[in-house]
Parts: C-alpha cells; structure tokens; sequence
C-alpha cells in the first residue's frame, strides 16, 4: 500500500540507526522537519553504499531455506545461473509469479536494510553527517502567516484532488482512459456518459495532473498513474487508499455528533469500500509471515514443516485467503483453521473454499467458523492447547478494550513451545512518537483512526502488549516491521 506507519516504532530502522548514530530523537523529531531531514539523509548514506548492499541482499538470497515452494523447483533447475538474476529469469518465464518475485525482491531488499551488516555503516555515516552540524544544525525557523496560509490551501486541494480522483475511479473513467489517447467527448460516447460532465472532470483530473493533454485535445494517463491507480498487484499501488478516504467522507461528517453521545457504529454500516481496502491491505501478510516473521522463531517453524500433528489457528482471518496460503506453504500441518466474529464474512470465506475443493488444501485440512475469540465456548482453552501456531492479523485492535483478555487467554492455552504473531498498528506516547505525529503518514493514519473510534477499535500501545506476553511466559518478543505495509508484526515463543 504505500503507506508506512511506524517510521519511530520500536525495532524500526530509522529509530535503530539514531540510536547508533547518537541522535536524541527527543529532540531531533520535535518537528516534522527535523524528522524528515534525518530520512532523506538515511536514504543518501544508502545510495552511498549500493555494493554492500547488493552483497548483503545476495548473500541473504543464498541463506534464505524458506522459499515459497511454488517456487522452489524452478529455483532448482536454474542454479547454473547466477543468483541475482534468478528472481527475473522466473519473472519473464511465468508472469503469475511475478508478484511472489517482486515480494521477494522487497523482503530481501527490506532484510539486508535492516541487517547488522548494513545498519552500522550507515550509523557511521550519519553520525559523521551530524558531528559536521549538516544535520539538525539549527531550530527551523517557526512558520509564517503566508506559510500556513499555503498549507492550508494545499490541505483544501488534497481533498478536492481525492474527490475527482474517487469519481474516476469508481465511474470507470480512469481505466477507459489507460489504454488509449482519447478525447472528453469520445470519452463520454464510449461509457454512456453525459458530455459535459465528462469534460469538466476531464478537465479537473488534467488540473491535478492525474491526466495529460495533447495538441488535438485527447487525454492519457501518465505512465505512472496506470499502475498507482488501478493496478492491485503494484507494490506501489495508492488506488484503494483515495477509494478508503472518499469513503469514510460521511463518517468524519458524522463525527462531531458523536462527540456529545461517544456512539460506536454497527460494523454492517461500514461502507464497502473499506472492507475492501482492509482486504487488500493484508493480501500479502501470509507471505511475510511465513518468510520473514517465522524465521525469528526456528523451532516452531520446523514444526510446521515437518510435524504432522501440528495445527494453526488465525483469529480474525477474514475471506480465509490466508488459511489456504498457509495450507498450501506448510503442506505437513494437520489443520488451519480461521475463526472471525462477522457472520457475513465467514459466509463468503466458506464459499471461497467450497469453489477450491481441487485444492490440495482443501482436503478436510482447512477449517473456518464464526465465533468470539473473547468467549470460551467459541473458543475454548482445551481448544487452544492443541495450536502450535496461533496469528492475529490486524484483528486485535478491533477487539476494543478486550484485546487484553484475548491475548491473556491465547496466551495461557497455547501447546507449550507455540509462537504467537500479532500484526496491529501500535503506538507509544513516547515523545519521539508524538513528535513524529506530523510527519505525513501518521496524519494519514491518525486520521483514520476517527474511524476506528466510531467502529469501537482501541489504540494498542506496544509496550503493553510486551508485557501481556512476558507475563505468561513467552520470550521477549521480536518485532519485525512489515516490509510493504508498514505496521508491526510481533512474534513470541511460549517457554
């Protein structure tokens, strides 16, 4: 999604390279200014050192044992040709693949960035950036008039370009144009649309720049707007992000009346639109967690592999889309089952799965149901104990101030030696974290969180959740920042 939510979380790469480079980010990040001149100095120290970082990505290409086995064989017959060029050869061979490759190219990428191999010399390097007075050299001066003045005006822009840009998505008018160059009123012939409205939105799309103009009147997309707009499978893909904010328009409408009354929303009111978004945006998460996320606990990831008795539980797992990844990747796990609270939900994952029964998967192994992780006859703790896996993805925080009781009660029934993954947006009020608050993505995602409220989620802050898990005996947990999404995955082994 393009989205990074945690740039100062704990265990993330930019807090974990100040603190090597001795920067206070107390003091450092009090404005957003300071904070962003950090990262851009972080992103230059790693364009600096681009061959110890190629290395360091090929030599966690040859320590990788984890690959996605749909990938494997054909890894195997290409070992006469030369590692770094493998994951293109596979691309330009079998173009279904070419997502798993790109997620692979960003793991890796994401891996060696964050690797004891690269994080010190880009430490150093900062370090030295900030002992000659480059970085955080002086206090920005405080904003003017005239400076607010454009902010705000940029603030009213922003909305009005999301607006146009929802309208061509949702109308079609965005994809009717990728193709070709074509003019408002072969446009508006084309879809059945209403000429002068298609020419004022064509007009006001070209305004901000989201289409182009040629001599003769005709309009295309730019090349990169194509993939931005309306290609799911770009890792850079931002469509659903301006179809999420459209949507929760009326919401944030509502909003000051629920100030006086502290009303939460029926989860059946939510509009579509962001269902989908919460979808897509945890499409790749099996992914990451099998090959970036279980690595951190060997023991139990060898028992997935290769115990026949082994089970996996998702809690909150939505379509189930997952349940049939992890099925598939762990093919020796007895069972995988999902469970989620929303009737309608579970409905259309049970159809999912009745459409797959070719699958391997599907054999009697893949189990989904309705139920409250928080009520013990939906799930009850005998149950829990046969788990050597239990996820919660981008669930917990759903769970309002229950969160607690259902980390406290997976935490007790796991089989001993299980691992707990828990993937949420967490925060701290620490004052690096409240000062990051203005750099951009956190007003996306502060923002978005009004929604939260209204639909009874509650903020997890990541120290808490430490403790839950160290007071029932797990290790001290690892945190690994999501390499596409951003939002923390934490994993625990139970002792």
């Amino acid at each position: 999604m393009g989205l990074i939510f945690h740039q100062l979380g704990p265990g993330t790469e930019i807090a974990e390279i100040a603190k090597r480079a001795h920067i206070d980010l107390e003091s450092a990040s009090r404005t957003s200014q300071y904070f962003t001149d950090l990262r851009i100095a972080i992103e230059k120290a790693y364009e600096g050192i681009k061959d110890d970082l190629q290395r360091e990505i090929d030599r966690l290409k040859q320590r990788d044992a984890h690959i996605h086995p749909a990938l494997r064989a054909e890894i195997d017959d290409l070992t006469q040709k030369e590692e770094e060029k493998t994951y293109d050869v596979l691309a330009q061979q079998d173009p279904k693949q070419s997502k798993d490759v790109a997620l692979f190219s960003r793991i890796f990428q994401y891996r060696a960035r964050t690797s004891q191999n690269i994080i010190p010399i880009i430490a150093q390097r900062i370090e030295s950036l900030n002992a000659e007075g480059e970085l955080f050299s002086a206090a920005p001066a405080p904003p003017t008039k005239k400076d607010n003045i454009l902010k705000l005006v940029h603030y009213l822009s922003g909305n009005y370009a999301t607006q146009i840009i929802d309208i061509g998505l949702r109308a079609g008018l965005f994809q009717a144009i990728k193709a070709k160059s074509i003019s408002d009123h072969d446009l508006a012939q084309q879809l059945g649309f209403v000429p002068s409205y298609v020419e004022w939105w064509c007009k006001a799309a070209y305004a901000f720049e989201l289409l182009e103009r040629d001599q003769e009147g005709r309009y295309h997309l730019h090349a990169d707007m194509a993939p931005l707009l309306l290609e799911p499978t770009d890792l850079d893909f931002l469509g659903d992000e301006f179809l999420l904010s459209a949507a929760l328009f009326q919401e944030f409408h509502d909003f000051p009346s629920y100030l006086y009354t502290g009303q939460i929303k029926s989860r059946n009111e939510i509009d579509p639109r962001v269902r989908k978004f919460y979808q897509n945006l945890t499409q790749d998460d099996a992914f990451v967690i099998t090959h970036l996320v279980l690595s951190e606990v060997p023991n139990v990831l060898k028992r997935l592999q290769d115990d026949p008795t082994s089970q996996i539980l998702d809690i909150g797992t939505g379509i189930g889309a997952a349940l049939v990844y992890y099925a598939n990747y762990f093919p020796e796990v007895q069972k995988v089952v999902g469970l989620d609270i929303d009737q309608p939900t579970v409905l259309l994952a049970k159809r999912m799965l009745e459409e797959m029964h070719n699958s391997p998967a599907f054999d009697d192994r893949i189990e989904i149901r309705s139920g409250d992780a928080t009520d013990p006859n939906d799930l009850s703790d005998n149950e829990l104990s046969h788990y050597d896996l239990v996820i919660i993805n981008l669930a917990l925080h759903e769970m309002g101030r229950e969160y607690r009781k259902v980390v406290d009660r997976v935490c007790t029934g796991i089989k001993q030696g299980g691992a707990v993954v828990i993937c949420d947006f967490f925060a701290d009020s620490t004052p690096e974290e409240v000062a990051a608050y203005r750099d951009l993505v956190y007003q996306q995602w502060l923002s978005l969180y009004l929604h939260q409220l209204l639909i009874g989620s509650s903020m997890i802050s990541f120290q808490n959740l430490k403790e839950l898990l160290e007071r029932q005996s797990f290790n001290a947990p690892h945190v690994v920042g999501h390499p596409i999404n951003g939002y923390l995955m934490v994993v625990a082994e139970k002792k």
